[in-house]
């Protein structure tokens, strides 16, 4: 059984129960109804026994049925290899007022992603080796900017949407936060046990159409893996994704 296959499998069991702790009455037929799948089918799926020959598309027409959070159907999806819907809040282009050059800022907005974490500034700044003024200030900034909300509970949460700047638009605000992003790596390398970061170099012959290509599978699989762990719970610490593109030769026109 597929990974996907089998978390399809939890989720769809997890389901049939919510319904019927709301409804007492609810059954495995009233599933089926729901789900639009015939009762025999059905029942093989809760016990198991057929859920190695579905299909992700047969799994991904099931999931538009059920009533999930955004992010539970957009991990579904992405473990199937389905591209799940874009709904990111877009950047602006121009991030100096954002003080994009604190490299703190993303780290404690995801922060609020991370349950042992979320509301207490202290660990925070504990957890990130800073003093509780920066993330004080952080946290205000990024509350007054939107990018954190305040819940029925007056409790800090970050929105639903997540946050992404443009493509192929030059812009010395984010061309500084790529460089802190090296800065980070070269950091890494000197402190981080090699057991808990990868750093992976492929060097290629390639072709202008062939860089737009791959320039889009780096862009789907941030994306992918965005949704992957972007989880409700069990979140326990926060990591950084970076991956460089970039010729190493002059380009065709400047050789002599």
């Amino acid at each position: 059984m597929a990974r996907w296959q089998d978390e399809f499998l939890n989720l769809l069991r997890d389901y049939y129960q919510t319904q019927k702790s709301k409804n007492p009455r609810y059954s495995m037929r009233a599933l089926a109804r729901q789900l639009q799948i015939a009762p025999g089918p059905m029942s093989a799926l809760l016990k198991g026994s057929k859920v190695w020959n579905i299909s992700e598309e047969w799994a991904a027409a099931v999931l538009d049925k059920m009533k999930l959070k955004p992010a539970q159907r957009k991990r579904m999806m992405a473990l199937m290899g389905l591209k799940p819907p874009s709904e990111g809040t877009q950047i602006p282009q121009n991030l100096s007022g954002l003080s994009v050059d604190h490299w703190a800022y993303w780290p404690v907005l995801c922060c609020f992603d991370v349950p042992e974490l979320a509301r207490s500034k202290s660990k925070i700044a504990e957890r990130l080796r800073l003093n509780a003024d920066e993330v004080t200030h952080i946290i205000s900034d990024l509350e007054r900017r939107r990018f954190l909300v305040r819940d029925e509970n007056g409790h800090l949460r970050r929105p639903v949407e997540y946050l992404a700047t443009t493509d192929d638009i030059s812009s010395d605000s984010i061309r500084l936060l790529h460089k802190i992003n090296l800065d980070l790596a070269k950091e890494a390398l000197r402190t981080v046990p090699v057991q808990e970061r990868e750093f992976q170099t492929l060097t290629v012959a390639g072709s202008s159409e062939t860089l737009q290509e791959i320039k889009k599978e780096i862009r789907d699989f941030t994306e992918r893996i965005a949704h992957l762990i972007n989880r409700d719970q069990g979140n326990d610490r926060v990591f950084r994704i970076s991956v460089q593109l970039f010729p190493v030769d002059s380009g065709e026109n400047n050789v002599s």
